[in-house]
């Protein structure tokens, strides 16, 4: 199967995450803020190619998300990719999924800890004093 989507990364803007996918390392990584105009617009290209990574995913994939805001579209993508992934562990491959999030910030945490308990995957819910990415 020819893979559209080889490697992909979105700079992130005042409304967007900055996104890095990468087929052959099996590395997801989303920070930042994501509450774009029209969410499924903007995660187009990263649902397509999560679709495509998905019937062939690299041996190990490691995901990191570290988000200061989800508007409630972007929930609903974020936990749909959550759940795609979740279900590559039938297809033998090892998913690692790290939610990151700043501290006192107990929205971003609660999220973190129900993925954390609704999925099958290994997720680490990981406290930082304040994100590096930020500027």
């Amino acid at each position: 199967m020819h893979f559209e989507y080889k490697n992909i990364e979105i700079a992130s803007s005042a409304k967007t995450p900055h996104v890095i996918l990468n087929k052959d390392t099996g590395e997801i990584i989303i920070e930042g803020r994501s509450f774009p105009e029209n969410a499924p617009e903007f995660y187009y290209q990263f649902t397509r190619w999560l679709a495509e990574y998905s019937l062939n995913p690299a041996p190990k994939t490691k995901v990191s998300l570290g988000l200061l805001y989800l508007n409630s579209s972007s929930v609903s993508i974020i936990t749909g990719m959550m759940k795609l992934l979740d279900n590559m562990i039938s297809m033998k491959t090892e998913v690692e999924i790290t939610w990151v999030y700043e501290n006192g910030d107990e929205d971003m945490k609660d999220l973190g800890l129900y993925y954390k308990e609704s999925l099958s995957s290994a997720v680490k819910v990981v406290e930082v004093a304040k994100f590096d990415f930020l500027t």
